[in-house]
């Protein structure tokens, strides 16, 4: 019997990748848009449970490095509000709920360590998931992910950005370098999810990451690698975010049987062939 799939952010990033997995699979996906987190949380619960969804998937994210006072409301509602209707929803539904957690909670591999007031209100829902494990029964599970990359990423990422002036022979005004990122293949980062949402049983929580950690220095290197010609930087021009990773998090495991498969080479590869040629949109 297929597994009935209601999933948050599925127009996002990681989203458009999941989806079409979770279909390969032989899932029955229903994406939750705009339109369902608009309603009352009564009727979003409602119009949730009448998918009678296995699994609740809550992808959707409101992600800011840096906030300002007017930022606060829609980082409340998309990071706390909307996924705690969800939890409710999965809960009415007796569906297992999986929830997408952040890196940036967990500064020098704290358990818990917020960046910035994103990542604090990631925590915030992280503790309304505990509540609904421990006090109502949910079957809730937790990926954490680092950084995500691969074609077709529109955000404004450093892989995305690097690869573009590359193409352009646009200089880039960088910080000094030295900070940490993790690296994760968007393919990969999918299948990770995949495998704890549609797992009978799986741990309550994992981690989601290539394991090996490169400096943005290495990372600019390793671009101008792959395409072959020099991505134009100036270094130390741009003052270092505060809380950024300088050795590597090291918190969590992977979920069970997972590794990445596609190395950072090979993925930086295949977002340069997908870039459209300089001044054209296709």
């Amino acid at each position: 019997m297929s597994l009935r799939v209601a999933v948050s952010g599925a127009s996002g990033f990681v989203g458009r990748a999941l989806v079409p997995l979770l279909s390969d699979r032989g899932c029955v996906v229903e994406p939750l848009g705009r339109e369902v987190s608009a309603l009352t949380p009564d009727d979003a619960v409602a119009q949730v449970s009448a998918f009678a969804p296995d699994v609740v998937l809550h992808l959707a994210t409101h992600f800011l490095a840096a906030h300002t006072p007017a930022d606060i409301p829609d980082l409340v509602r998309t990071n706390i509000e909307w996924g705690t209707v969800l939890a409710e929803a999965a809960l009415a539904a007796d569906a297992r709920f999986v929830s997408i957690e952040s890196a940036w909670q967990h500064v020098d591999g704290a358990d818990y360590e917020p960046v910035s007031l994103y990542a604090a209100t990631k925590q915030a829902f992280a503790d309304v998931c505990r509540y609904y494990a421990h006090v109502r029964g949910l079957d809730v599970r937790t990926v954490t992910l680092f950084d995500t990359y691969g074609p077709g990423d529109v955000r404004p990422k450093l892989v995305p950005v690097l690869l573009s002036a590359a193409r352009d022979g646009v200089t880039l005004d960088m910080s000094d370098g030295e900070q940490l990122i993790d690296l994760t293949y968007v393919d990969d980062v999918a299948r990770g999810i995949a495998d704890v949402a549609l797992a009978p049983t799986a741990p309550t929580a994992s981690v989601v990451r290539s394991w090996s950690p490169v400096t943005v220095r290495e990372l600019h290197a390793r671009v101008e690698a792959v395409v072959g010609r020099p991505v134009p930087v100036r270094w130390g021009v741009r003052p270092s975010r505060p809380r950024e990773m300088r050795t590597d998090w090291v918190f969590g495991a992977p979920p069970p049987g997972w590794q990445p498969s596609v190395t950072l080479d090979e993925g930086l590869s295949r977002v340069w062939r997908s870039l459209p040629a300089h001044g054209t949109t296709a």
